[in-house]
């Protein structure tokens, strides 16, 4: 608009029309608006961009708060995991616990019964294959 008269917009040469006022091209679009198949005037940027209309930027936002959603649920499916495998190597902790626990057990008896033979204590270290100190710690415990 000049001295208040509306100016004629020359056609690019892709048949767009460049407003300078408001830094936009108005295109020829081909699609559907609202159901209806057809060549519609669209609001583009200077580059060529068409820019989206109400309708589009929902459906994008619906798409992006769906893929936020996936992305939440695999995020606690893997901290479920992570739960799952902690839980197990605490399981597998318990029972190496146990069976050193056991072994240690079995291995003090065993010590027990030898020393109840009146077997000497070199001779039980060369079996069990325990340090004298530990034999005779058990010894002293009897």
């Amino acid at each position: 608009m000049q001295h208040g008269v509306y100016q004629p917009i020359a056609p690019t040469s892709q048949n767009g029309l460049i407003s300078p006022a408001l830094d936009l091209a108005l295109v020829r679009w081909e699609g559907s608006y609202k159901k209806i198949p057809a060549v519609w005037l669209r609001w583009a940027s200077l580059s060529g961009e068409v820019l989206p209309i109400a309708e589009e930027i929902a459906e994008q936002e619906r798409d992006r708060a769906v893929l936020a959603q996936q992305q939440a649920n695999l995020a606690q499916q893997q901290a479920n995991l992570a739960q799952q495998q902690a839980n197990l190597a605490q399981q597998q902790a318990n029972l190496a616990q146990q069976r050193a626990d056991s072994a240690e057990s079995q291995i003090r008896q065993v010590v027990l019964n030898l020393l109840q033979t009146r077997m000497p204590i070199a001779q039980i270290t060369q079996i069990t294959g325990l340090p004298e100190a530990q034999v005779e710690a058990i010894d002293a415990t009897e």
